[in-house]
């Protein structure tokens, strides 16, 4: 018997922030996104999964990444933007 394993990213956009850019100092509207890393076996049973937040200046293009504490905050805080939208 052989086992098939693989980790599998997944980009997944969250939304477009506006902050100062850490490279070109350059306030500018940033794309905010995930990194979504799952092992899985077989293609099919995912046994570990990991994210890393990012983010991309539109002015520059330089991407730089966030830490998990403040990615989680950011994502919640777009989600309840969201949600307000749709109600």
């Amino acid at each position: 018997m052989f086992l098939v394993w693989g980790t599998y990213p997944e980009k997944k956009d969250l939304g477009i922030v506006e902050q100062t850019c850490p490279q070109c100092k350059k306030k500018a509207n940033f794309l905010f996104f995930k990194i979504v890393k799952t092992t899985k076996i077989f293609w099919i049973i995912p046994i570990w999964q990991s994210h890393d937040y990012y983010f991309t200046c539109g002015s520059c293009h330089s991407t730089f990444e966030m830490k998990k504490e403040k990615g989680t905050e950011l994502e919640e805080k777009i989600n309840e933007q969201k949600e307000l939208k749709n109600k």
